[in-house]
């Protein structure tokens, strides 16, 4: 389990928010962006350091782009703009439609 996955114990010292959903509340770190679901996934499950492999991160722009492209995804235009723009590899502020 990675470090910022890691539950951390929450003494009465470290400050926490509470969170609800549909399960209750509980009470969450703080300093996390996390919510309630996330923290019980902690608690419940073991995630451990996996990640996705670069060349698969890779891949998703491209491929997304090309579905956005094709006729029969039922894509608006205005949204196969987006994810051009998106897909171009350049940083945000550059690739802004114009």
């Amino acid at each position: 389990m990675s470090d910022a996955a890691k539950p951390t114990p929450s003494p009465s010292s470290a400050p926490t928010r509470t969170e609800s959903d549909a399960m209750g509340k509980m009470d969450v770190p703080a300093d996390r962006y996390y919510g309630a679901q996330t923290a019980r996934s902690l608690i419940h499950f073991a995630i451990g350091k996996d990640t996705m492999p670069p060349e698969l991160i890779r891949a998703f722009p491209p491929t997304k782009q090309n579905l956005s492209r094709n006729p029969r995804t039922k894509s608006s235009p205005a949204n196969s703009t987006l994810i051009s723009h998106c897909a171009s590899g350049k940083p945000a502020a550059a690739r802004r439609p114009t």
